[in-house]
């Protein structure tokens, strides 16, 4: 989030392409240490409510919350057509749930029309 104490999306530019020159090496020293000005991870501040569109396969992680508010955050991954979620999404959703889900202030349930 905007000011930095929450924390933030941060990410390392170009690691889901082979074509950039992020290195293998790079990659493994942004998951040991993402704080290290050396590593290339930079963070993503935006204000609460914008939406940030990424590759899943990109480098990517939450920064610390440093303050002593709750952060919430919702995140959607989309993969092509006929294809399977990748292995260690952390919740997936079966074509059988779609449309039976709402997200509202007092956050996520199931429609009233699916129930």
């Amino acid at each position: 989030t905007l000011g930095g104490k929450m924390g933030s999306l941060e990410v390392l530019p170009g690691s889901h392409r082979p074509d950039t020159g992020v290195s293998p090496a790079a990659i493994a020293k942004a998951v040991r240490d993402p704080s290290d000005s050396g590593s290339g991870v930079i963070p993503v501040n935006v204000v609460p409510g914008t939406v940030t569109i990424y590759s899943s396969r990109l480098w990517h992680r939450g920064g610390a919350n440093e303050s002593k508010k709750e952060r919430q955050f919702c995140f959607f991954t989309a993969t092509e057509n006929q294809e399977n979620a990748p292995p260690g999404l952390i919740h997936t959703m079966q074509m059988s749930d779609v449309g039976k889900w709402c997200i509202s202030g007092s956050g996520l349930s199931k429609n009233k029309t699916s129930q």
